[in-house]
């Protein structure tokens, strides 16, 4: 707005030169960076840089990290869950267990004691 009215206040001087009879003088550019409003601009400006710097930086640490990191696909993580799961099965079943013979001999022997259901307190009503 400021420029406006300069520009305007200079063609109000080149009409009072041709009246006198004088030739017109050309406009004057005048500095933006005296008002505050001009350097309040020329911040945002500086800070409108640094952001766009720090995007592009974080888009090439992005594509880096993408590049050294490959994905692997989730079918290849799904069969390797799978095998996990089956080699965790078969170590679970390879413990030696008391065979049914053998949990009989030790009840004759009296070596296990086997649990007694207990009486429930609740009684019955007929």
């Amino acid at each position: 707005m400021q420029t406006e009215l300069q520009g305007a206040k200079g063609h109000l001087k080149n009409m009072g030169l041709l009246f006198m009879g004088k030739a017109a003088k050309e406009a004057e550019h005048s500095k933006t960076d005296k008002g505050v409003l001009s350097r309040l601009s020329r911040l945002f400006e500086k800070a409108q840089k640094g952001f766009a710097s720090l995007e592009q930086k974080a888009m090439d640490t992005a594509d880096k990290l993408r590049v050294s990191r490959v994905k692997s696909s989730v079918k290849e993580n799904l069969s390797r869950y799978r095998a996990a799961a089956k080699a965790e099965k078969g170590t679970e079943r390879s413990e030696p267990t008391a065979s049914k013979e053998e949990n009989r001999t030790a009840q004759a022997l009296g070596q296990i004691s086997v649990p007694h259901p207990q009486k429930s307190n609740l009684s019955k009503e007929r």
